[in-house]
């Protein structure tokens, strides 16, 4: 509160400065030949005031001493300047081109675009801080064409996978994370810190990155300190979320497995005598966690909470709807994100010093994280030729109860609750007294009015508040760099670089429970130290110009870690300690290294500035390979020829301003873990008084080599329209080869598995990048951008000589197989389906109406047919609209949720009426029951009318039912920000902007919507299957910034 107080009090102060005297300063607009830019737009920087040129270029305006002046104007790059105590200033503008904006490639090398061989992408910090997302991957959803956000999660604290260009290999690969240098994890980041976002897609822009960078690279430039006087700029958001979407539940029918009243018989040798006057009370199933009981039309029953000590005991209650219980189980989110920032700097030094809070809440209760960052950089130049730069970040973070997704056991996942096993008239106000006066916990699923033990599930506020995860993690990252000049062309760098994860946590099953009482505790250091030597040689030679850069890096990866676990559960209940495990406790510990040594060069020549020839080379050594095979070779080469330089004519270039073609070649590679090379028997939980340990499962082949991939791409990137229309389009072919894989080996053999050298995928498509200013003047400006891309990731070759066609690589709970086979796409599912006849296309049933149907069938692929996004803004005056739309077309996934939602009867589609008119949920004999047209195992048509709860249920194990469609359309974010026009006021404060904002408000299409599933969203890191989703959140938010 007292920050917010702070910030409100330096707006008021805004209010009560004196104007400013202002000049009059006048002067003429030219481009870089000197020629007038006629009506050129000048407006004074934070303010509404603005004049326009005559046709010579000439201007005046006012503006007070020291303000900034933006100048800008039709096809060409706006400029800024300060007038200082100048009265007259000519001002010169370059031609407008995204091509010669320069971007920052592999080890930190800067190029203009122009020059660049192969594809990447760069979203700026303008973009960024507008909306201020809450990670890198929802940064990046829908901005980057090619590029595929996984799991975008908005109800927990985790961050989304992200998956460039298809599948990279036959087990899949995540792209690494590189800020200035520094490979880091996603949540180690302060989105206020960053520059740009730079998307490298391919090996041929990845070599560098040597084992590394498979996956392909982000490379995060953050933002330095600069030559200007002390200066403060503070930011702060506030947003406020709220589940958006649930399943589509039925409230006709409540908890059960029949729609038969149970009732209370009394019992004197089992029941206290007062129980007698319960005798034909109405009883629902309270052993159920289903929804095919009784209809809720108001029958007066006895709740489970009724036979727990306290004011409801004994009292009936109508069995009714409760439409809302789920909905009202959820809170609202709230994320706060208070950012601070001192810079400044002269001829001798810069420096920038930031601190980042970040709070956020889950749409449950009893969570929270918090992240505290802070981060220095600056740099120091000794003399003209000797530079000390350095870049430190420390991260904090401190989390409670994360809940997990997917299929789990031990209560952990919320959705389970409500859309998996539930019963439909539970009142989720009476849930949260969850305490027993008695001892223990309450919950609706006891197993009788005399056992008021959870039969299979604990009251989720139980699960909520007593058994849960805490976590903490203290991270270190950066750099110092010491360069120097030692001739005039020639520079080298000396780079220490670090990396260092100190964390830990525990976890608590609560006693009490369904389940056994535990506990646990965890704490270890991981990370790496990279020591580099860098040295540049830039030299022009006449027309042609020549850089090169030659290197080498020692990278050390370590990491320790202690765990222990209670065993048995725990000797005194509620006491959360290792000390209190029942048995001897199991303790673990994990130790290892890892070592890898490269040199590498890279160059880039050019003619005239129109003809780039880029090439590279690495060479890693990996302790983990084996010492024959431990050496591994990554080149890269490529061109950019922009030919419309060779192009002399005003009227050719009016239409086509600019173009480039180019073309690339690049080879990048993976290897092993440490230490899987020998067998090493692992220590268990102890027998008794004796120790004990277990054989190795695993065997590796002795001569295992590194697995590569090769790329090839070509692409144009052309402006037209004098750079009002662009478009920029790559095709790319990527062969993987020799993949590491885990073979399954039979258990006569002695072992589980085997990793061998195997198979090559190919993945194989294009991206396109459209962006267009339908509008451009002097006021306003609306810009759209179209991402869109198409990728096919195929299974080419497992391993011939042992005949292995399919590989799989993970399996869905009570789903299918998920299997890389030869001939097919990655990511295909392979399971039971539906049985149709050849003759009638009708479903083949048995005489009961049931469903036949064949195992081992293709089910379809994980992976989309198209991703992309569409990104749309308009700027008028100080105001600023904006808009991201993500979609993806295509692939499949497997619906956990979906099949328990029918399985259970908590779906509205297990509800209504058949063609009879007719409850499908009444028995057959009476009219009920779902139809079931189709044809019996001979070829006889036939229909059968099967009561619902058969039906659904005999869906089961059928997996074509339950697997969705992941295509969605969605708008991911929208905003609307001005600039306060401050200068007209103060000469304090030289910048204040306030947005409001939306993020995740329309799921505009999806036909997973009635399971109340978003596709963008799945849990699962590889979007396999959906185990439990959590609902997503919508959000709105307000952003204040404000510069000193």
């Amino acid at each position: 509160m007292r920050k917010f107080s702070s910030l409100f009090t330096v707006l008021m102060m805004l209010c009560t400065i004196a104007f400013s005297q202002n000049r009059t300063v006048s002067g003429r607009v030219t481009d870089a030949s000197g020629n007038a830019v006629p009506f050129a737009t000048i407006t004074v920087k934070g303010t509404t005031t603005g004049v326009a040129a005559d046709a010579d270029g000439n201007f005046s305006i006012e503006a007070p001493a020291n303000a900034i002046l933006i100048v800008s104007a039709a096809s060409y790059t706006a400029s800024e300047m300060n007038i200082g105590n100048q009265t007259t200033l000519n001002l010169t503008l370059g031609a407008e081109s995204s091509l010669q904006e320069v971007v920052v490639t592999a080890l930190g090398i800067s190029r203009t675009k122009k020059s660049l061989p192969y594809s990447s992408q760069t979203v700026s910090a303008s973009e960024l801080n507008k909306i201020r997302p809450a990670d890198i991957s929802s940064a990046l959803a829908g901005k980057v064409s090619g590029l595929q956000v996984l799991g975008t999660p908005s109800s927990n604290f985790g961050e989304g996978n992200v998956r460039i260009r298809g599948a990279a290999s036959l087990t899949g690969a995540n792209p690494i994370y590189v800020v200035d240098g520094t490979v880091v994890n996603l949540n180690s980041v302060n989105l206020d810190d960053v520059e740009t976002l730079t998307v490298l897609k391919g090996p041929s822009a990845t070599a560098m990155y040597g084992v590394r960078g498979s996956g392909g690279v982000v490379l995060i430039t953050t933002k330095k300190g600069r030559k200007r006087a002390p200066g403060v700029t503070i930011n702060s958001l506030t947003e406020i979320g709220s589940v958006s979407m649930l399943p589509d539940y039925q409230n006709e029918y409540g908890g059960g497995y029949s729609q038969d009243w149970e009732t209370f018989e009394y019992n004197p040798a089992v029941h206290p005598a007062e129980w007698a006057s319960f005798e034909g009370q109405n009883l629902v199933d309270y052993g159920a966690d289903e929804s095919w009981g009784p209809r809720l039309d108001g029958t007066l029953h006895r709740s489970a909470y009724s036979w727990y000590p306290g004011a409801q005991f004994g009292q009936l209650t109508p069995f009714s709807p409760n439409p809302d219980n789920v909905r009202d189980f959820y809170e609202n989110t709230i994320r706060l994100n208070n950012n601070i920032v001192f810079e400044g700097g002269g001829d001798v030094a810069v420096y920038r010093l930031s601190y980042n809070n970040r709070v956020s809440t889950l749409p449950f209760p009893n969570t929270r994280k918090e992240d505290n960052i802070f981060s220095i950089r600056g740099a120091v130049n000794i003399s003209p030729k000797l530079t000390i730069s350095s870049n430190i970040n420390y991260l904090n973070i401190q989390q409670k109860g994360d809940r997990t997704e997917g299929y789990t056991n031990d209560g952990q996942n919320i959705s389970q609750n409500f859309n998996q096993w539930w019963q439909r008239q539970n009142d989720i106000n009476e849930l949260k007294d969850y305490k027993n006066p008695a001892g223990g916990f309450k919950t609706w699923n006891i197993r009788s009015p005399i056992d008021s033990r959870p039969a299979y599930w604990d009251n989720v506020y139980y699960q909520i508040y007593e058994s849960y995860r805490r976590q903490w993690n203290n991270r270190t990252y950066g750099d110092i760099t010491v360069s120097y000049d030692i001739i005039k062309d020639l520079k080298a760098s000396v780079i220490f670089r670090t990396n260092v994860l100190n964390y830990g946590g525990d976890g608590r099953i609560a006693s009490g429970g369904l389940e056994l009482d535990r506990y646990n505790i965890y704490n270890g250091q991981t990370g790496e130290y990279n020591y580099e030597f860098l040295a540049e040689y830039k030299k022009s030679f006449g027309d042609f110009g020549w850089e090169q850069f030659v290197g080498g890096n020692m990278r050390k990866d370590f990491r320790r870690e202690n765990s222990a676990a209670t065993v048995g559960g725990l000797s005194v209940p509620g006491l959360y300690s290792i000390t209190a495990s029942k048995d001897r406790p199991a303790v673990d510990n994990t130790w290892s290294d890892y070592k890898i040594n490269s040199v590498y060069a890279r160059g880039i020549f050019d003619y005239k500035n129109f003809l780039f020839i880029d090439y590279s080379l690495r060479n890693d050594w990996s302790s983990a390979l084996p010492a024959d095979n431990n050496s591994y070779l990554y080149p890269s080469i490529g061109m950019s020829f922009a030919f419309t330089d060779l192009i002399d004519n005003a009227g050719f270039k009016n239409v086509l301003s600019f173009g480039k073609i180019r073309a690339a070649y690049g080879r990048v590679g993976s290897d092993l873990d440490p230490y899987q090379l020998q067998a090493t028997y692992g220590l268990g939980t102890p027998y008794g008084s004796n120790p004990t340990m277990s054989a190795p499962t695993t065997v590796f082949d002795p001569n295992i080599k590194p697995s590569l991939s090769s790329e090839y791409e070509i692409g144009t990137e052309l402006q037209f329209f004098r750079n009002r229309i662009g478009l920029d389009f790559s095709l790319y072919r990527k062969d993987g080869v020799d993949q590491i894989l885990p073979l399954t080996t039979t258990p006569s053999s002695g072992s589980s598995r085997v990793f061998i050298n195997a198979g090559l995928i190919r993945s194989q498509g294009w991206d396109l990048i459209l962006n267009t200013t339908p509008v451009k003047g002097r006021d306003i400006s609306w810009n759209i951008q179209l991402n869109l891309a198409k990728n096919e990731s195929e299974v080419i070759d497992l391993d011939t000589a042992q005949n292995l066609r399919s590989f799989q690589l993970g399996r869905a709970a009570f789903g299918p197989t998920v299997q890389s086979r030869v001939g097919e796409k990655w990511g295909t599912y392979i399971g039971r389906v539906q049985r149709f006849d050849d003759k009638t296309g009708l479903p083949v049933i048995n005489s009961a109406g049931a469903f036949l149907s064949d195992p081992n069938k293709n089910l379809g692929s994980a992976l989309p047919d198209y991703t992309g996004g569409i990104l749309t803004s308009v700027d008028y005056k100080n105001f600023s609209f904006g808009a991201t739309f993500s979609f993806q077309k295509g692939g499949q996934f497997f619906s956990t949720s979906k099949l328990f939602l029918l399985y259970s009867g908590l779906h509205e589609s297990t509800v209504g009426l058949n063609d009879k008119g007719n409850p499908v949920r009444d028995d057959p004999s009476v009219g009920g029951g779902v139809r079931v047209d189709g044809v019996l195992t001979d070829g006889t048509p036939t229909t059968v009318y099967r009561e619902a709860q058969s039906y659904y249920g005999g869906l089961f194990g059928i997996h074509n039912f339950f697997m969705e469609d992941a295509s969605f359309f969605k708008l991911s974010e929208a905003r609307v920000s001005y600039n306060v026009p401050v200068s007209n006021w103060t000469k304090t404060v030289k910048s204040l902007n306030v947005s409001v904002f939306a993020r995740n408000p329309w799921l505009i299409s999806a036909k997973t919507k009635t399971w109340g599933i978003d596709p963008s969203e799945l849990e699962n890191d590889r979007a396999f299957y959906e185990g439990g989703q959590l609902p997503p959140v919508r959000s709105y938010g307000l952003n204040v910034s404000v510069g000193f």
